[in-house]
C-alpha cells in the first residue's frame, strides 16, 4: 500500500451525499495518507462540489493554497 508513502499537501474533499465516492471512502484516504486535510461539504452536496458549493469550495481551496 503506497498512499502512506504520500509526503505533499494533499486535500481531500467530498460531498455528504457522494454517490460516487463515498464520504467513507474519503475517510478512509485521509486516515492512510499522511498530513492530508478532509474538508466534508453538506448538507446534501454530492459528487459536483465545486459545482454545488462553488463559493465555499473556492473558499477552501484558497486557504489551503495559500497555506502550502
Amino acid at each position: 500500500d503506497k498512499i502512506h508513502a504520500i509526503n505533499v499537501p494533499t486535500l481531500i474533499v467530498t460531498g455528504d451525499k457522494d454517490k460516487y465516492i463515498l464520504p467513507q471512502g474519503s475517510h478512509i484516504l485521509h486516515e492512510k495518507i499522511p498530513n492530508s486535510k478532509l474538508i466534508v461539504f453538506s448538507p446534501n452536496i454530492g459528487h459536483m462540489v465545486n459545482y454545488e458549493a462553488k463559493d465555499e469550495y473556492i473558499k477552501v481551496m484558497e486557504e489551503f493554497l495559500e497555506n502550502i
